[in-house]
């Protein structure tokens, strides 16, 4: 399996791969999703591809966000700025980048997490489009893993890293908040704050994930067929990148002990730590209720403190032997209430005296965040290219053939012509002496015995090394593919008039006239779906029915069958769902939980029978001449879970018996505002969604058609919601 490292930074770059990455993963200046990494840009992205290409590594670019109209030209100079630069792949996530890098270009496509692939439907979508690997959405089971691998695509999964609480690439809170997508690298991460839940009465960091870990899981992995370890990070520290990388390689490379595998864990946990999940299927609790951030490992406890000259100083009882450059927290109740970077350490009978923020208490947890120690090694490790090297002293002119694996150069110096029997020992010693450069010096055999000058030698040595770095770098063979066209679906007549979205016929009381329905169940349980089908046709609906953005392999079962049978018209949040429509052809809404951006995206619906454009774009004018629906009216969904916020406030049983199944719950922020968060369930679990509880309400939509949903509205506001949906639009 490839190791695939974070590359945030050049300097991560450099330490990911001198600690065992066989690939990277980096974004240039723009678009790409995570903004704040900014060393690599179009200009200099030659220069490290080669320098990843000499040590055999290869370099993924992402270009993972979504894309404006006005982007769609840039786009593809970027794709092929890419191409020039012999990267070895593009990630990407919106169809327009998408069309480019199939169309335009011979690079690999990887479709990105954001794209939310999680079962063989959302697999298949993007196999027939001309990728050639996706990166699953972390929420994904085994199930899901063997259920993508059967389209013949490549799977590259994540194991270490952030976990994003809402289900992959579809979170709009910092967008909805501030107006800086997530979706555009500009998250700001409000799912880190604090929120009060009225009903438990609890407050904490209710939608801080914890961290991934599958260490443990390796070889499970395998078994599945994943092709690729993807360890998040790029906004990170360098060394964060080389001590998870070199912890991941050593239990790729050898057969670890669970004891082993728990040693490097406390290596990781060092440089970050916030909580660790092994994965959906196994963790019933994935968030860290009481901390958002890094926390590190426990070292020891605060004995005493003392004053001096203004200054505070802690005495810490610890086994561990603090180092002056360490970084330590200090922590109460599991808590953070201070911390130190480490300017001196003092023994005094048998305590280490060390100065620390104000505040700090005996009593106090000390927690290890940095290891001056390890972040050294790591950070000076530097892998080596080994040659071997053969000098021949024989003839009137001497040659050095230098040859790794099966690449070799030959040059030529002058000899003195003068023999000397001890000559070649000296002459091996100095052409072992690789200093800097990427190589060191594997065997070194010496022919004949004739005399050069040090410096002739060193000169040989120099060029050799020289020219066969740039042998290694020019002979690289990157994958490629053939630049194919991407057959868009036929145009189909798109609905016109509102689509009205609800979840109960009682909601129907509010509105005088609509034209389109879309219902949300309440559950995707078969018997609980049959009967709803059945009773609102029997009323006169034929409603659309609007599935969860995420559904697991095991789901879709659920209601495969009932929906082929029944003919059941759709709204897809997810692409899963637009191939499933297409496979058993189903009338389907392109829903806006796609995300569509831009004009060539609104293009791959076309035989959809309406398109509702992503709310971050809202009434762009380089949308309106085609005339797409926009989300006008109700509670925003903001985020898709798939964990369960009952469990995680601790007052829910197992799924089995769970006494909260079906209940909403409400999480408010520090600014007081108010979001819900609503279950869909099925007989395999539930998946959640929050809402912003505030009312979206654009009344002048121009060419736009109306998009309105009385999910979570309250009905007690009859009059007023009956003005707004039942308002004529010119």
């Amino acid at each position: 399996m490839e190791l695939l490292a974070p590359a945030g930074s050049i300097s991560a770059l450099k330490c990911a791969i001198h600690n065992g990455a066989d690939a990277v993963y980096l974004g240039l200046g723009e678009l790409n999703a995570r903004s704040k990494c900014t060393d690599f840009t179009v200009d200099n992205l030659v220069q490290w591809v080669e320098y990843c290409h000499l040590y055999g590594a290869k370099v993924y670019v992402t270009v993972n966000t979504s894309v404006k109209n006005s982007e769609l030209d840039r786009v593809k100079y970027i794709v092929s700025s890419i191409q020039k630069a012999n990267a070895d792949a593009v990630i990407a996530c919106d169809l327009a980048t998408i069309k480019a890098v199939i169309e335009e270009s011979d690079l690999p496509l990887h479709i990105s997490t954001q794209s939310g692939v999680h079962d063989f439907y959302s697999g298949k979508f993007y196999q027939q489009l001309g990728a050639s690997r996706v990166v699953l959405a972390r929420e994904c089971y085994p199930d899901d893993i063997k259920a993508v691998k059967q389209t013949g695509l490549e799977v590259e999964t994540f194991v270490h890293g952030a976990l994003c609480v809402s289900s992959s690439g579809g979170c709009l809170m910092s967008s909805m908040a501030f107006g800086l997508s997530g979706n555009r690298g500009k998250c700001l991460q409000l799912c880190r704050k604090e929120y009060y839940c009225p009903e438990y009465g609890n407050k904490g960091y209710l939608l801080s994930a914890k961290d991934f870990c599958l260490i443990h899981r390796l070889s499970e992995l395998k078994e599945l067929g994943v092709d690729s370890l993807k360890i998040e990070g790029r906004n990170r520290r360098p060394e964060y990148s080389g001590i998870v990388t070199a912890c991941y390689r050593q239990a790729l490379d050898n057969n670890l002990s669970a004891r082993e595998l728990d040693l490097l864990i406390y290596d990781m946990q060092k440089v970050f730590y916030r909580g660790y999940t092994s994965g959906y299927d196994i963790d019933k609790r994935i968030i860290n209720s009481q901390c958002q951030n890094h926390v590190g490992v426990p070292i020891g406890k605060i004995v005493s403190t003392e004053q001096i000259k203004g200054f505070t100083f802690a005495y810490v009882k610890s086994n561990y032997q603090i180092a002056k450059g360490d970084g330590l927290k200090i922590l109460s109740k599991g808590k953070e209430v201070g911390g130190s970077d480490v300017t001196s350490v003092a023994q005094e009978k048998g305590l280490q005296k060390i100065p620390v923020s104000e505040g700090v208490k005996e009593g106090f947890d000390v927690n290890l965040t940095s290891c001056q120690q390890q972040l050294k090694i790591v950070l000076d490790r530097k892998k080596k290219i080994e040659v071997d090297f053969l000098l021949d002293l024989q003839g009137e002119k001497a040659t050095l053939l230098a040859k790794t694996k099966n690449i070799s150069v030959r040059v030529e110096g002058e000899t003195l012509g003068e023999a000397n029997n001890e000559f070649p020992l000296r002459a091996k010693a100095q052409i072992s002496k690789c200093g800097n450069t990427p190589f060191e010096a594997k065997e070194v055999l010496i022919l004949g015995n004739k005399i050069l000058k040090i410096s002739s030698i060193n000169l040989l040595r120099r060029t050799a090394l020289e020219l066969l770095e740039k042998k290694i770098v020019a002979d690289y063979n990157r994958s490629s593919r053939e630049k194919t066209c991407i057959n868009l679906p036929c145009r189909k007549a798109k609905l016109s008039g509102d689509i009205i979205e609800i979840n109960s016929l009682d909601q129907l009381s509010v509105i005088n006239k609509y034209d389109n329905l879309v219902f949300l169940p309440k559950s995707i349980s078969h018997s609980y779906l049959k009967h709803q089908i059945e009773s609102l046709r029997e009323k006169g609906f034929d409603p659309y029915v609007k599935l969860p953005r995420f559904m697991h392999t095991k789901d879709f079962a659920l209601v495969k069958d009932l929906f082929i049978l029944k003919k059941v018209k759709l709204v897809a949040e997810s692409n899963a769902i637009v191939e499933f429509a297409r496979e058993n052809n189903l009338s389907y809404i392109a829903g806006m939980g796609l995300n569509v951006y831009n004009e060539k995206a609104l293009a791959f619906y076309n035989d959809a029978d309406a398109i509702v454009i992503s709310p971050e774009v809202g009434l762009s004018k380089d949308l309106e001449k085609y005339s797409p629906y926009v989300f006008v009216y109700g509670n925003l969904p903001l985020m898709t879970l798939l964990h369960c916020p009952h469990r995680e406030s601790g007052k829910s049983e197992s799924c089995s018996n769970c006494k909260q199944k079906g209940k909403s719950i409400t999480y408010v922020d520090d600014g007081g505002r108010r979001f819900k968060i609503v279950p869909t369930t099925s007989d395999n679990g539930c998946v959640f969604t929050l809402y912003n509880q505030s009312l979206t309400e654009i009344k002048n939509t121009g060419r736009f058609n109306r998009y309105l949903s009385m999910i979570g509205v309250d009905l007690s506001c009859k009059s007023k919601n009956q003005g707004f949906v039942n308002k004529e639009v010119l």
